[in-house]
């Protein structure tokens, strides 16, 4: 669920109408989309709107409608940058049940750290074919008998300063990707289209989802966060 854009006219849409878009767009496939969505049109739209009572339940109307799990509440703040602006909106989902787990993992949603790349420079990612490894046991395999550990393996492909496009993301279905790190994917289980990834900086959360690629100019930035002067960690929020 990365590499998505949100179209100039869509941005110009009145809040309302943005929401009621975003409640019916397939390509918005979790409540982290949603609320990540949002983020980027208070921002392009350089206003402060609150999440009236009335409108918080809409969305959670539009949450239950698409049958959407809740976002884990480490999440917040989902995005500190001009943090004023979006606590404005977002403070009246903290305490929110329907759309906020007050625990961060249950039997519908998990969060999966990276084993072995945490604490890095952003560009790292952008400059570097990596394997980022992640130990992850899907509720149906209670009991596992296969060598190693259960989890999967996202691939990065590196873009250039030159064609920052070429960057990308991947999840690996090659054995050898999983025998080179004794782990093992189930494939008929684990699935790209139910993992969200969570990036976040020694400063923030990053918000990426609706940011399209990174880019290149004269330093990496992925939307409106640097990705060269600052540490980072990645999760997948993976919906079960």
């Amino acid at each position: 669920n990365l590499f998505h854009s949100l179209e100039a006219c869509i941005l110009k849409l009145p809040f309302d109408g943005f929401l009621g878009m975003l409640a019916d767009s397939l390509t918005v496939k979790n409540l982290m989309m949603f609320a990540e969505a949002i983020c980027v049109w208070l921002r392009e739209n350089i206003t402060t709107i609150e999440c009236t009572p009335d409108m918080l339940q809409k969305i959670i109307s539009i949450k239950q409608a698409r049958s959407w799990n809740a976002i884990p509440k480490q999440c917040f703040p989902i995005h500190a940058l001009n943090s004023s602006r979006f606590e404005a909106f977002f403070k009246t989902w903290r305490p929110c049940d329907d759309l906020v787990l007050t625990e961060d993992n249950h039997k519908h949603l998990q969060l999966v750290e990276c084993h072995n790349l945490q604490d890095f420079q952003g560009n790292k990612l952008t400059e570097e074919h990596l394997d980022l490894i992640f130990y992850f046991k899907h509720p149906e395999t209670a009991v596992c008998s296969r060598p190693g550990k259960c989890g999967f393996v996202l691939k990065t492909t590196p873009g250039t300063k030159q064609n920052p496009a070429l960057f990308d993301i991947q999840l690996s279905i090659d054995p050898n990707d999983y025998t080179d790190h004794e782990i093992h994917l189930h494939e008929d289980l684990v699935s790209a289209d139910n993992m969200h990834l969570l990036l976040k900086s020694d400063v923030t959360n990053c918000p990426v989802s609706w940011y399209n690629k990174p880019r290149f100019n004269g330093n990496w930035k992925w939307g409106p966060f640097q990705l060269t002067h600052y540490l980072y960690n990645i999760k997948i929020m993976y919906n079960i």
